[in-house]
């Protein structure tokens, strides 16, 4: 082919930035619908523990430790006893929402 022959519409240069153009829009839509995981959104905190339930929960598990060193309970005995100490301080102290 002979450099001066002219080029086809498609290779012309005019459809080359149209291409370019194409491309910078597709990018930009597909930006634009992910933004949720492109930018990071702060996120809010979730409220803490009531800090009567946490004061509640330490002493009634200290008592439930107390009562395992003094040979009171057994060790197969010592989750059910503990767990029952958090339900009770969590009846008390319901959480916050």
């Amino acid at each position: 082919m002979n450099d001066d022959e002219d080029t086809g519409f498609l290779d012309s240069f005019f459809m080359r930035i149209m291409a370019g153009v194409v491309i910078v829009v597709c990018v930009g839509i597909l930006a634009f619908l992910n933004r949720e995981k492109l930018i990071a959104q702060s996120v809010e905190e979730p409220p803490g523990l009531n800090p009567d339930f946490v004061k509640c929960r330490d002493i009634r598990v200290a008592q439930v430790d107390k009562l395992l060193a003094d040979g009171i309970i057994k060790q197969d005995r010592y989750e059910v006893f503990r767990n029952r100490a958090i339900e009770a301080c969590t009846g008390q102290f319901p959480p916050q929402l």
